[in-house]
């Protein structure tokens, strides 16, 4: 997943003062976060020293470079992981009275262990002022120059611009970024004077699809009664999918109950002429062996069943979504949120078309089967209905998926889906000790 630009902070003016300290508002959103800040110092800076915090929580500064390598002024950059979201308070702290012009910009999909790489500075005298940092497609490049007489245009994506004082070396401040690549150029067009300039890399995070660990299912879909259940077997932090149906509309699902666990139902569809379809999700806080997970029908004469997903090292949930169709082979559009999720699909046919030669839609070169193991429910009972139910352990980037069944067609369907999300916490890594005599 690459990083992904967030939000500027106060605006596209940045912000200023002759002052000791500066403050300013930043609204943070989103995950996988990097707030950055860009200070510009106007003074003789011989024995200056700033800091910055967010949300009361310190910065950490990346490096700071003097105008033209004199005691004129200088630009720093600060950056924090996993700022605090919503609206919060950028605060900068200076031992003298200076010129202090600052403002703030924002990032997701960041790699939250190891956020940024290839800090780079210069420093000159000129029109122009330029550098290159290292980078990697996917990442991002931040920058921020001061000057002495006024920054003009920027070769980059500009995010906030401040000139603030042609009285010393480095009051005037802008901010840019720029989409990674191998070796990322950074320049600005500024008056003719003394100028430094400042760069890092942001890093995207990386995603690991989560661990699938089990699965349970009712004993039938094509049986009846009021109550059905399933023994399960997590720990702390499990995620879980439920997914079930019944034979039409009359088949309505309802208290999903077990160890504990607050179910979300994600989706549901129970229009008249349909089976009965539903996704439920939700995270185990305690964990426990052969625990019972309980499902009521409204109607006990009904044919129904529900069957239970089990997924560990996941963020949680992310997109869901449903259709239906009076004809054809089931297929769902679901856009995911994150790279590399899982996919869980459930689809119910109302006409009880044959599915003993089906097909699963293909997603990220992979097609859900038995053999595979992707597959986790098939049941069909002629003249009532056809249940059918898998995952994708892996969709790839981020975008829309078509989930679903290419085979076979002339169902009268609906379909419910949702995603499970793939982790950026590293995973530990099993360690082997060898013995040498």
């Amino acid at each position: 997943m690459a990083v992904v630009f967030d939000a500027v902070g106060p605006s596209s003016a940045g912000t200023a003062a002759i002052a000791t300290s500066l403050s300013w508002s930043h609204t943070c959103s989103g995950s996988n976060r990097l707030l950055v800040v860009g200070l510009g110092f106007g003074g003789s800076d011989s024995s200056v020293i700033t800091t910055a915090t967010y949300n009361s929580v310190p910065m950490v500064s990346a490096g700071k470079v003097h105008a033209n390598n004199q005691t004129d002024g200088y630009v720093e950059l600060f950056y924090l992981v996993a700022p605090a979201t919503g609206a919060n308070t950028v605060a900068i702290s200076c031992n003298v009275s200076g010129d202090l012009i600052g403002g703030s910009v924002s990032f997701v999909g960041v790699n939250q262990s190891a956020p940024v790489s290839g800090v780079t500075t210069n420093f000159g005298n000129g029109v122009s002022a330029s550098l290159s940092v290292p980078s990697n497609v996917g990442d991002m490049v931040v920058d921020a120059v001061a000057c002495g007489n006024g920054v003009t245009s920027s070769g980059q994506t500009n995010c906030w611009l401040n000139n603030f004082s042609s009285t010393y070396g480095a009051a005037n401040v802008a901010q840019s970024t720029a989409a990674g690549a191998t070796s990322v150029p950074m320049s600005y067009a500024i008056n003719s004077d003394w100028w430094g300039m400042i760069g890092l890399n942001v890093v995207a995070a990386t995603f690991t699809p989560p661990t699938f660990v089990t699965s349970q299912s009712t004993s039938s879909y094509t049986t009846t009664g009021s109550t059905k259940s399933v023994s399960v077997t997590t720990q702390v932090g499990d995620r879980l999918v439920v997914y079930g149906g019944g034979e039409n509309e009359i088949a309505v699902l309802s208290g999903l109950a077990g160890n504990g666990i607050t179910f979300t139902l994600q989706q549901s569809d129970t229009t008249t002429g349909f089976s009965s379809a539903y996704v439920w999700t939700g995270t185990d806080t305690t964990g426990g062996t052969n625990w019972t997970l309980t499902c009521n029908n409204g109607s006990s004469s009904r044919q129904w069943g529900f069957t239970c997903l089990v997924f560990r090292n996941s963020d949680g949930f992310g997109a869901s979504n449903k259709t239906q169709s009076a004809s054809g082979a089931p297929s769902l559009g679901l856009t995911t949120t994150q790279a590399n999720s899982a996919v869980v699909v459930f689809s119910g046919d109302w006409l009880a078309v044959d599915g003993s030669s089906r097909i699963w839609r293909t997603v990220n070169g992979v097609t859900p089967s038995i053999g595979n193991g992707l597959e986790k429910t098939y049941a069909t009972f002629a003249g009532g209905w056809t249940a059918y139910g898998a995952y994708h352990n892996n969709v790839g980037a981020v975008g829309t998926q078509t989930v679903g069944l290419s085979a076979p067609g002339a169902q009268k369907y609906n379909i419910v889906a949702v995603e499970v999300l793939s982790t950026s916490t590293p995973q530990p890594v099993a360690m082997i000790a060898w013995l040498i005599a």
